[in-house]
């Protein structure tokens, strides 16, 4: 039992509950999710600590649901409700505009209850005829489901894994018998999917390391072992490899086992070039060792500069390297705000924690974007609820040194190609257009669309959403086109961190930046426990090469102030 297995139930409670009108049961649960995926620690750690209710979001209700499924593996509540409605939300929630209320039409009008059903559906062309649907909704399904195949199934975003890997390499260190620990493999790489998990380790004995690598809880099954290596079964659901080298060759373990293969296979051959072997032991002349125990002393010996890990998907980083002509990319401490934490209902607590969670992850300021469209779509925007939240900010402001740049977003209007937002807003509000594949659902031309929408001036920051984290062009768009608009029109792109809510690709971004586009990186947290996931916006800018110059949430509170015009 992990914690995704309680968020995963957690959001699919809140699906249905949204399918019956429960706004806010919905809402409860949706922000539970969020908050126990976000856990640095297992929910028995905390639960034998009496700790449950400390999780942000989580209530007598919700903390009975928890506790219910730790002590017995299941929640009566999401049973019941499940044998109401037998679909796999999870699956079907991965298709690109497909949201509980549209995935249930599709169950009752056709019986779909998962991907296959999907997918059948599709083909035989059933879908294009249903209300509410149509022949571009249809294919942009089709077109989302092709993407879906592409990916291996046993891949998991990198968010959802990344703190969990750390925590296991972290308990690795404390057990005092290895020196040294590394993730590596692609996670090092910050990829957007994970398939499976390396850790590498430096100690004096082996086999105690080995022995203590598979007493952790986080291993549920060996699939082999040596002396030096094991596979094992992960309790993430991915597969891992744990590996021990000398301190000598550590550092071209950590370059090989790294990747990507395709970079790899690039610095095998500029050894071979120089008369030089490489494998992850070291580079040799002959058989002597030139460099081997660390990175930068393996990239230097071959003449490059040092590639950062993210960049290594041989997609000219070892051109830019040997000429000396690699972006200056951001380092992660480098970002010292959050440029989208999202609120929808105000309160005075949720903006403190908002704060404390801030200051934790390093930040100096904060962008609290009010999520201004109603749950009842049909009264547009609340303007009133923005107005609340924008003068308590103010009020804070004035006596604190951390500060917090109000802003809302709205989506991007269909009809005009423009953000709803009244005029004199405009100047006092941090305004973001947000962009997802049903903004644009009914256009001839999307690209035109969401060129009029930039030209518009009713937004700073342009915010694609997407529900996979696959590379551009999803949605029949020429991105070409649209980053040369926002450049030429000092439109700045968001870089999205969440693992749910996903922004242009890292391929995408490296494009934009060289149309001569700046950025801002958000996390998207809908929770304080989601901020921590800036991190992966910043791994966004930096596997597409987009220098710190560019993302103005690396300057400080006043300079992103003038450079927004507020």
């Amino acid at each position: 039992m992990s914690n995704s297995d309680v968020a995963r139930i957690f959001d699919e409670l809140a699906d249905m509950e949204e399918i019956e009108g429960n706004r806010w049961e919905s809402l409860a649960y949706r922000k539970a999710a969020a908050s126990i995926r976000a856990l640095g620690l297992p929910l028995e750690t905390l639960y034998s600590r009496g700790e449950l209710r400390t999780i942000d979001g989580v209530g007598s209700a919700i903390e009975k649901k928890i506790i219910q499924f730790l002590e017995t593996g299941e929640i009566s509540k999401y049973s019941e409700m499940k044998s109401r409605y037998p679909i796999d939300f999870t699956g079907l929630r991965r298709v690109q505009g497909l949201g509980p209320k549209k995935i249930f039409a599709l169950y009752t009008a056709l019986g779909i209850r998962n991907i296959d059903d999907l997918k059948m559906a599709v083909e035989s062309h059933k879908i294009e005829n249903l209300p509410g649907f149509g022949k571009r909704s249809e294919d942009n399904i089709r077109h989302s489901l092709s993407l879906i195949a592409t990916r291996s199934a046993d891949r998991l975003p990198l968010a959802k894994v990344y703190y969990e890997v750390m925590s296991m390499a972290d308990s690795l260190m404390a057990s005092g018998t290895v020196r040294r620990v590394e993730v590596v493999g692609s996670i090092r790489r910050m990829k957007e999917t994970v398939g499976d998990v390396d850790i590498l380790a430096v100690s004096d004995e082996p086999e105690k390391a080995l022995q203590s690598f598979l007493s952790q809880k986080y291993v549920t099954g060996i699939v082999v072992s040596g002396p030096s290596k094991t596979s094992v079964n992960l309790s993430i659901g991915l597969n891992g490899d744990f590996r021990v080298f000398s301190a000598e060759s550590f550092g071209s373990a950590m370059q090989y086992f790294t990747g990507s293969k395709e970079h790899n296979i690039k610095m095998r051959d500029l050894a071979i070039q120089n008369g030089l072997k490489l494998n992850e032991y070291g580079l040799f002349r002959k058989d002597i060792p030139v460099a081997g125990e660390d990175e930068e002393g393996v990239y230097s010996a071959l003449g490059l500069q040092y590639i950062p890990p993210e960049m290594r998907e041989n997609s000219g980083e070892i051109e830019a390297a040997r000429d000396r002509k690699l972006p200056k990319i951001p380092e992660y401490v480098d970002i010292v705000s959050d440029m989208h934490v999202s609120i929808r209902n105000f309160s005075p607590k949720i903006v403190h924690d908002i704060i404390a969670a801030s200051r934790n992850e390093g930040m100096k300021y904060v962008a609290l974007l009010y999520d201004g469209i109603n749950a009842d779509r049909d009264k547009g925007v609340d303007y009133e609820g923005y107005g609340v939240m924008q003068k308590y900010v103010e009020k804070l402001n004035s006596g604190s040194d951390f500060k917090i740049i109000p802003g809302i977003k709205i989506p991007v209007k269909q009809e005009t190609g423009q953000v709803s937002i009244p005029s004199d807003m405009r100047n006092s509000a941090y305004v973001v257009g947000t962009l997802s594949p049903k903004d644009i659902s009914g256009e001839s031309d999307p690209t035109d669309f969401i060129i009029r929408a930039v030209r518009s001036g009713s937004f700073r920051t342009l915010s694609y959403s997407y529900t996979e984290p696959e590379p551009d062009n999803r949605i029949g768009i020429d991105n070409d086109l649209i980053f040369k608009a926002c450049a030429e029109n000092k439109i700045l792109i968001e870089l999205s961190g969440s693992p749910g809510d996903y922004g242009i690709h890292y391929t995408a971004a490296r494009a934009a930046s060289s149309s001569g586009v700046n950025f801002v990186l958000g996390s998207r947290a809908t929770s304080p426990g989601e901020i921590k996931h800036i991190k992966f916006a910043t791994a966004i800018a930096r596997r597409g090469w987009v220098e710190k110059s560019r993302i103005i949430n690396s300057a400080d509170y006043n300079a992103v102030i003038g450079a927004l015009q507020l």
